[in-house]
């Protein structure tokens, strides 16, 4: 188990002990993981889809236009699509250090293949519950999306933006 979502000392303690050293071996542990996930089924919403790179891109040899990172992170999309999930928009740290997961530049990329989506704070502190929302809806407009998922009477359904 290594902790993404904590502090970037710990999770590079992880990549050096349990992937020698070797940010490539856990980006494609996270998106195989992502994939059994998905295969598993029982879920509406993949979250944190890319949030493998919040830490990540801090270390050495990181690259979000590798291969080795592209390849893995697009048959994810593909997956999802395939399925008929919808994934997160989660904007937790957008307001603080301006990460979106997923990075806005794949917003695109959700879109292209009919992916709808779904805007969540991921907040842990009810006062924080709407940070980010706005820019995300902006975002997303930016990006072509119309609509966006909502949870209404226990059905989602697209939501105009």
């Amino acid at each position: 188990m290594v902790c993404i979502d904590g502090s970037f000392s710990d999770y590079k303690d992880s990549v050096d002990k349990y992937f020698e050293g070797d940010i490539r071996k856990l980006v494609a542990r996270y998106y195989d993981s992502t994939m059994k996930m998905i295969e598993a089924g029982g879920i509406d919403i993949v979250g944190h889809m890319d949030k493998i790179y919040m830490n990540g891109h801090k270390c050495e040899g990181f690259s979000f236009d590798a291969d080795w990172y592209q390849e893995p992170f697009r048959a994810v999309l593909d997956l999802i699509a395939e399925k008929g999930l919808m994934v997160e928009i989660n904007t937790k740290n957008l307001q603080k250090k301006q990460q979106l997961f997923p990075r806005k530049e794949y917003l695109g990329e959700l879109l292209k293949r009919g992916i709808p989506v779904m805007v969540n704070s991921d907040s842990h502190y009810p006062d924080l519950v709407n940070d980010g929302r706005e820019e995300a809806f902006n975002l997303l407009k930016e990006a072509g999306f119309k609509t966006t998922r909502e949870l209404i009477k226990g059905n989602w359904q697209d939501v105009a933006i």
